[in-house]
């Protein structure tokens, strides 16, 4: 929106209040200074949401009995959400970037993972047939790491509310903290019976969908940004 004054006494033309116009102005700096900070490469293969709507996961997983290859291995279910986990460093480590360019208070994250290095590795979203990671164990690691992903979409939200641009939309995938704890990702001790391959696996595909969203929204404060500033007579 551009930012409309007048030629002999710079007070706004359009009928915008000075409260407005100061505003616009703050955004605007915020917006130059979050332009600064370089974009996030998402590798993840998630599909982005293009109204940036976040989906819910729940942690509702049951055990089933072995039918054959049904179960989800322990190791590559963790494998899997070890990507989840190093993903939403990689976001809340470029969010509070942002946040500290744009003045906006952040995110204490100690949920752990892979040094952030501004890429987002790809989300595998097949977990291999074996004796079964458990419903129980699994549910609390979804449930910690859905409480991280929420805490760091609503940094994302101060920050795009700093800039000027819209809030995320969607379900309410969490429970925010000012300070993320750290996730352990144990899915417990391999048992028949298990949490399904089909079940887990559809998770997955929701968690790499959701970062990709979260990577595209703040690709979109990050992004270039150009000053309009019309003086009129």
């Amino acid at each position: 929106m551009p930012i409309k004054l007048s030629a002999s006494h710079g007070a706004a033309v359009d009928g915008t209040s000075p409260e407005m116009v100061n505003v616009m102005l703050a955004q605007t700096l915020a917006a130059i200074k979050a332009a600064g900070v370089t974009d996030l490469t998402d590798s993840s293969g998630g599909t982005a949401s293009s109204t940036f709507a976040l989906v819910a996961v729940p942690a509702d997983l049951v055990n089933a009995p072995n039918a054959a290859t049904n179960l989800a291995s322990k190791a590559t279910a963790e494998a899997q959400l070890n990507l989840v986990k190093d993903a939403l460093l990689e976001l809340a480590t470029k969010a509070n970037a942002v946040a500290t360019a744009t003045n906006v208070l952040g995110l204490t994250y100690n949920g752990g993972g892979t040094s952030a290095d501004g890429t987002i590795a790809a989300i595998g979203t097949t977990t291999a047939a074996a004796t079964g990671a458990q419903a129980a164990a699994t549910n609390t690691v979804i449930t910690n790491l859905n409480n991280a992903m929420a805490s760091v979409e609503g940094l994302i939200d101060r920050i795009a509310v700093a800039t000027g641009k819209l809030k995320m939309t969607g379900a309410v995938v969490g429970t925010y903290s000012q300070t993320v704890a750290a996730i352990t990702v144990d899915t417990g001790t391999a048992a028949d019976p298990g949490v399904t391959k089909a079940a887990l696996d559809a998770k997955l595909a929701l968690y790499a969908a959701n970062i990709a969203t979260l990577a595209a929204k703040l690709n979109t404060i990050t992004g270039a940004w150009t000053v309009e500033v019309v003086v009129a007579d």
